[in-house]
């Protein structure tokens, strides 16, 4: 499975639009602030199914704050990161995610594109899809685990 990652968004929709028409998702993934941008995903693929988690700036989001889901056998873990302050490290998800059991942790609010593993989970961010500086995005293979970051400016 094939799955485009985003996050931190903060209303830059267009790039997001660009690089699902490019690698044809099968699932998409929005990592919160601005869940609301995920409209405009949900509206241009329709047969794409999409989850999201909502951040520390979706305050009237109907989104969860975490979920969990299966893909090819992996248990992956989504959520924004404020709550884990990732900011400040990322032992916290990394045990949080261990304890529950998931191989792969998805998490975004530091606009930092990140790939890693501590205590046998991937930790992946995206960085900010709406980051004016540098503009990343993350897709990820379920059965290779391929990660790719992708630069959204160029």
């Amino acid at each position: 499975m094939k799955i485009a990652i985003f996050s931190d968004s903060h209303g830059i929709i267009r790039k997001m639009l660009d690089v699902c028409r490019t690698i044809s998702p099968d699932l998409i993934i929005h990592l919160g602030d601005f869940t609301r941008d995920t409209m405009w995903l949900r509206e241009s693929f329709p047969d794409t199914p999409l989850k999201a988690v909502r951040g520390n700036c979706d305050f009237a989001a109907v989104e969860r704050e975490a979920d969990t889901f299966f893909a090819d056998g992996l248990k992956i873990f989504l959520c924004h990161g404020h709550r884990y302050n990732v900011k400040r490290g990322l032992s916290e998800l990394a045990e949080a995610a261990a304890l529950m059991g998931a191989d792969i942790a998805l998490f975004g609010h530091t606009h930092q594109s990140h790939v890693s593993e501590i205590s046998g989970v991937t930790l992946i961010n995206p960085g900010s899809a709406g980051d004016d500086r540098r503009p990343t995005c993350t897709t990820l293979d379920t059965v290779s685990r391929e990660v790719r970051i992708i630069d959204l400016d160029t």
